[in-house]
């Protein structure tokens, strides 16, 4: 199966690219990329806005919390770097909303991907969050976004998922 502008498989595994164009060449992938479907959610995307630097976020936040205090102790001679660096690393348990600058998410234990991503160490149980408790997560997340907002991770897995959960049988 070419490639094209709906669906691009050229970066998956030789293995994992065959099965998803059969798959894609099924009765029902063909009836829901042939019924506007696609190019509906494209109409309706949202661009989204420009995502706050991951390291730079924490950092910055943690010496607006710590850097005074941390200031105090070197200046009573404390010069254990390990001890300061800790002192420094400290989250507020009161701190305001913190702003986060990357979010992952792992939306479904069920993945048939082959080979198993490296990182992957999940334990297979039960889900417990729908699809109304991840998009109230995204919004709590996204509500602290002074014109900048998280980077916001899925797996591929996670995307079947939530296609089939919001479209059943047509995309299954």
């Amino acid at each position: 199966m070419e490639d094209n502008a709906i669906v691009n498989l050229r970066h998956y595994t030789p293995q994992h690219r065959e099965e998803l164009e059969k798959l894609l060449a099924s009765h029902r992938w063909q009836t829901a990329l042939n019924s506007g479907l696609v190019e509906e959610v494209q109409e309706e995307r949202i661009e989204p806005g420009k995502p706050r630097p991951f390291i730079d976020t924490v950092v910055d936040q943690l010496r607006e919390f710590n850097q005074k205090r941390v200031g105090n102790l070197i200046a009573q001679g404390h010069i254990d770097e390990e001890d300061l660096f800790a002192e420094l690393s400290r989250w507020p348990l009161e701190s305001k909303d913190p702003k986060i600058s990357f979010f992952g998410m792992n939306l479904t234990y069920r993945c048939n991907f082959i080979p198993r991503c490296i990182y992957c160490n999940q334990s297979q149980v039960e889900s417990t969050v729908g699809l109304d408790g991840w998009k109230c997560m995204i919004e709590e997340i996204t509500s602290n976004s002074d014109g900048e907002g998280p980077y916001i991770s899925t797996l591929q897995v996670a995307s079947r998922w939530f296609w089939k959960s919001r479209y059943g049988a047509m995309m299954g």
